[in-house]
């Protein structure tokens, strides 16, 4: 492969012609792609070039080898000649290495370079040099390899540099070590200069090809880059060679005048033309022979070595193999945690269906109230029957698939289970019950008898045996919790929540499906229908009436109307549909037509013959009847109504915010009540008008309106004071602190009376106390909030007092075994009536709470708050320990005390020592005067025989010290303290009498100074409930 022509210097007619666009040359399974300036400069040619010549990259990703891909540089040695040449290679470096960083960037990885430095025999020395060669060494490769990592570490410039300036070192080390070897060869002595030289005039080059090579494979740390693999040196040579060649005949010319006719076949002539031939010639040329070069591109470029060191791996083809090989990992990933969630999902519903049948009792338990466990296992069990029936419905979700889901097959026998448990637990004492209240019935109706309370009975009977597809949600399910307790009492309320959930499921799913095959008990039903038959034909018909309606109109269930309502107001009373307003416009027109529903519901009063009445009398006393049911309906649900009380005053600002907002569930509630009493009955629309004055009834999207605006507009005053008091950092010190709360609600509770100067008076139920009253439940909650917040204040400063007294407790004297003494200061600081932190305290806190009885301090009758009995035992102790410390106006811990010395036998005399107080003797006695401020020591001394026996302390509680040491035999007034004598531990024994000293101390201060007496005080911050 000759570089010229790589190069593009192809020779046209004497002349080198450059590469028009692109030239390829194929040798030993590579193809050789020689660019031009044109192909260069044109994006779209190059692209095709690139796609064309470039593998798939699919292919390459799923284990296809990528090909070899290089760069050869081709760049004459005449360009480093020159006395610009310093100048210029560094920008035809840069301009090639623009070019060889898009073809990395292109291949997606490091692309390796070789240089070949062509027309080294412009170089001074080269003919002399190689012209002895032999045709095997000239063919030789003549350069350097360098390996990838050559730069990998350090500035590129300086690894790059000292690479290569080494690396040409070491070739150019070569060249004159084989100097040698061509002069040994050469015969002439004028080439041997040149031969010696040629080394010396190629390493001119040095610097300037080592700033070429640097600038020429300057990496970018963006991208993939171009790497210096190899630099080669090629040249050619003039070479003789002998080449033979054949002379041509001569050929003898004759004079066409003298040409006979035998002349052609003359021997004679022949022979002389014979012996006129000349034989072959040797002649000797020179040619032009390339040096270095023969064996580059075999050995080097396309050597296997070379291949496998230089075929890096494509960028694009790692990413994308990290990219795949991360997603399936993580698809991987993905299912197992699917697999592994889903089989815990699926396990657990097997478990949870296993595990109430276990709980539950596996026959039918005696006829007692099923307990509160056994409720919980099958309301277990319940919820996931549920669970697997929506699953089959809507589809399970995908934390239950995953090819693991097997819910479906689980619905038959989890349902088999749940309702056979049921049955046993609930239904059948339930049934019982129904039915023996049935039977119970008298043979006829007395004159007070209640209709419905036969009639609704057998109807639930009814339903759970032969006629389930007439079960209601609001009918059924609270007629057998009824039955169910039969007058008993729920152990707690989650037994009787826990029964109601189980009887609501059991009376959806009668309207879907038959669940037992129970046959009705027929005396008991034929001895109630004859029961029924009994009463009166209004009572029948007005009754057949109300069932109708029931089904023509939905009850009103307040808080199921309106989610999320009870949070903030409650409705415990649920309105039967006959009286809504849908029902009452259904009423009216049954009524005025009474004698569609003489016969009522056949299949709960069987076949009955037509009751004959006067429909005149009957419409009347039908309305009368209806008016009086539904104003009572209508009372009892706002008389049912309530405001959740306030947790505390940040509950109170949040409830006050919902219930002052446009949705308010207060004003939805009297809305309720106005809409649905707003009927055609001038009766009953005027004793309700106070629900209407409050809310209109014909108001659709926005329930605040002129007639509620004053209130709610007191409301949200009051909720802007409790915000600013819940935000207020400064309550717990400041008793005023509620104050603009309270004024806030006596504001609220104005509004409600001007309010309510717009209700009429209702004269027999007071609807309008009943309106009053839910609308100051809200504010009177606040008021009983705030009062509550009194204690948390109150508690707050005491835990902040008992922050600064508590580490002077735990000194001595408090503490008898703490080796720090307090300081006659920090007493004073606490204790000291007027300024003590005590009395600041009862100043800011306590002074409206306690009141001093003799030395007692108890409850004040006018106390708002209630302080706890353990509060008023400290502060009693306490403050009887100020006043006794700081009797008499001191101003530092004083006390008075009456010392008696006792006779005790077998000693002569006892000395009591209180700084500069003595007294001394037997049975004597003194008063003493003890100030903390100015005390120094305290002596006992016992003189017995000729001996004393000092007892000394030193210090401002040194009294206290010596008291504490004695052991009390009396601790009344006096306070009896005996000391025994003793010698390092042992006691001193006179005529077999153990000696003892004893001394009473009496007077008001007695009751402080005997041991332990200040001991086991410990303040209590929680002040108050």
């Amino acid at each position: 492969m000759d570089p010229e022509l790589l190069a593009g210097q192809v020779y046209q007619d004497e002349a080198v012609i450059p590469t028009r666009l692109a030239n390829l040359w194929y040798g030993e399974g590579a193809v050789f792609v020689d660019a031009g300036e044109a192909l260069n400069g044109d994006s779209p040619a190059w692209n095709t070039l690139w796609r064309r010549t470039n593998p798939r990259l699919l292919r390459s990703v799923f284990g296809a080898k990528r090909p070899l891909r290089a760069a050869i540089v081709c760049v004459s040695s005449e360009s480093f000649f020159g006395t610009n040449a310093a100048e210029a290679l560094p920008v035809l470096g840069r301009e090639t290495n623009a070019t060889l960083r898009r073809l990395a960037r292109e291949l997606g990885s490091d692309l390796p370079v070789y240089v070949i430095l062509t027309k080294l025999d412009r170089v001074p020395g080269f003919m002399e040099y190689v012209q002895n060669l032999n045709d095997e060494e000239a063919g030789e490769r003549l350069g350097i390899s360098l390996p990838r990592d050559h730069t990998a570490n350090g500035v590129y410039a300086e690894r790059a540099s000292a690479a290569i300036s080494s690396a040409l070192d070491e070739l150019f080390f070569s060249l004159g070590e084989f100097r040698l070897e061509i002069l040994a060869r050469e015969t002439g002595l004028a080439n041997a200069a040149s031969i010696y030289q040629f080394p010396r005039e190629l390493q001119k080059l040095r610097n300037n090809l080592i700033s070429y090579l640097v600038e020429l494979t300057r990496p970018s740390h963006l991208n993939a880059n171009p790497f210096l693999r190899g630099f080669y040196c090629v040249g050619v040579r003039a070479q003789v060679i002998e080449q033979a060649i054949s002379a041509p005949a001569e050929i003898p010319r004759r004079s066409k005048n003298n040409v006979d006719a035998t002349h052609i076949l003359s021997l004679r002539e022949i022979q002389s033309a014979s012996s006129s031939m000349v034989g072959p010639q040797s002649v000797s040329r020179r040619v032009a022979q390339w040096c270095f070069l023969p064996r580059l591109f075999h050995d080097v470029f396309l050597a296997k070595e070379e291949r496998e060191t230089t075929s890096l791996s494509d960028s694009r083809i790692s990413l994308l193999r990290r990219s795949g090989l991360a997603a399936a990992s993580a698809a991987l990933l993905i299912c197992i945690i699917g697999l592994s969630v889903s089989y815990l999902n699926n396990v657990r519903l097997e478990h949870d269906i296993e595990a109430a049948a276990q709980e539950l009792p596996a026959e039918a338990p005696p006829a007692v109230l099923a307990s509160t466990s056994q409720l919980a296992a099958l309301d277990r069990l319940r919820v996931t029957l549920l669970q697997l029936q929506d699953f089959q419905r809507n589809g399970a979700p995908l934390m239950f698939r995953w090819g693991l889901y097997r819910g479906d097959s689980l619905i038959a026998p989890a349902r088999k289970l749940y309702f056979e448990r049921f049955r046993w637990l609930l239904l059948a004492t339930t049934q019982q019950n129904l039915t023996n209240a049935l039977v119970a019935l008298p043979g006829s109706a007395p004159a007070d008898a209640d209709y419905l309370a036969a009639y609704n009975p057998l109807r639930g009977y009814l339903i759970t045996t032969a006629f389930p597809q007439y079960s209601t949600a609001d009918f059924l399910p609270p007629l057998l919790v009824r039955f169910w307790l039969n007058g008993q009492h729920p152990q707690t309320d989650l037994q009787l929540q826990l029964a109601e959930q189980q009887f609501r499921f059991y009376s959806d799913e009668l309207r879907i499906a038959r669940l037992y095959d129970i046959s009705p008990a027929i005396p008991a039903v034929t001895h109630a229908r004859a029961y029924l038959n009994s009463f009166g034909s209004t009572d029948r018909i007005y009754q057949n009436m109300l069932a109708e309606a029931a089904h023509a109109a939905p009850a009103i269930d307040f808080n199921h109307l309106f989610p999320g309502s009870a949070a903030t107001v409650v409705e415990t009373h649920i309105v039967p549909g006959a009286f809504t307003a849908a029902g009452f416009a259904f009423m009216q027109g049954a009524i005025r037509n009474p004698e569609r529903y003489f016969a009522g519901e056949s299949w709960v009063l069987g076949d009955q013959t037509s009751p004959s009445v006067q429909e005149d009398s009957l419409s009347q006393k039908l309305l009368d009847r209806y008016r009086a049911d539904f104003t009572t309906q209508w009372q009892e649900y706002l008389r049912s109504a309530s405001v959740v009380k306030y947790r505390s005053l940040t509950d109170a600002r949040e409830k006050l915010q919902s219930l002052s907002a446009p949705n308010s569930a207060l004003l939805a509630l009297i809305f309720t009540a106005s809409r649905n009493t707003a009927v055609a009955d001038n009766a009953v629309a005027h004793e309700f008008q106070p629900t209407q004055a409050l809310v209109a009834p014909n108001l659709s999207d926005r329930l605040i309106a002129p007639g509620n605006n004053a209130y709610i507009n007191g409301l949200v005053g009051l909720q802007g004071a409790v915000s600013q008091f819940t935000q207020d950092p400064s309550v717990a010190n400041n008793p005023a602190a509620a104050q603009p709360v309270i004024a806030a609600a006596v504001s609220a509770h104005s509004a409600v009376s001007q309010t309510a100067q717009a209700f009429d008076v209702d004269p027999v139920a007071h609807v309008e106390q009943l309106v009053v009253k839910i609308m100051q439940e809200p504010i009177s909650s606040v008021e009983e909030s705030v009062r509550g917040a009194a204690p948390e204040q109150i508690n707050l400063a005491g835990r902040a007092f008992c922050g600064s007294f508590a580490p002077i407790l735990s000194k001595f004297p408090f503490d008898r075994n703490s080796s720090i003494e307090a300081s006659p200061a920090e007493v004073t600081s606490v204790l000291k009536p007027g300024t003590g932190l005590l009395w600041q305290f009862y100043d800011a806190n306590l002074k409206s709470l306690l009141m001093q009885q003799g030395n007692q301090w108890v409850v004040s009758p006018n106390a708002t708050v209630k302080p706890t009995p353990q509060f008023l035992q400290f502060f009693t102790r306490t403050a009887g320990l100020s006043n006794a410390l700081f009797s008499n106006g001191a101003s530092t811990p004083t006390l008075s005390f009456t010392a008696h010395i006792l006779q005790s036998p077998g000693i002569q005399s006892v000395t009591l020592v209180l700084d500069e107080q003595k007294l001394s003797g037997s049975d004597v006695s003194k008063e003493f005067n003890w100030t903390a401020q100015s005390s120094l020591q305290a002596q006992l001394i016992a003189s017995y025989g000729s001996n004393n026996l000092p007892l000394q302390f030193s210090g401002p509680w040194s009294l206290f010290h010596l008291v504490d040491r004695g052991r009390v035999e009396q601790a009344s007034n006096p306070v009896r303290l005996a000391y025994p004598l003793e010698i390092s531990g042992t006691p001193i024994v006179v005529n077999s009498i153990p000696l003892t000293e004893r001394i009473e101390l009496s007077g008001p201060a007695a009751a402080i100074l005997a041991p332990g007496s200040l001991t086991g005080l410990h303040c209590v911050a929680q002040v108050a409930r």
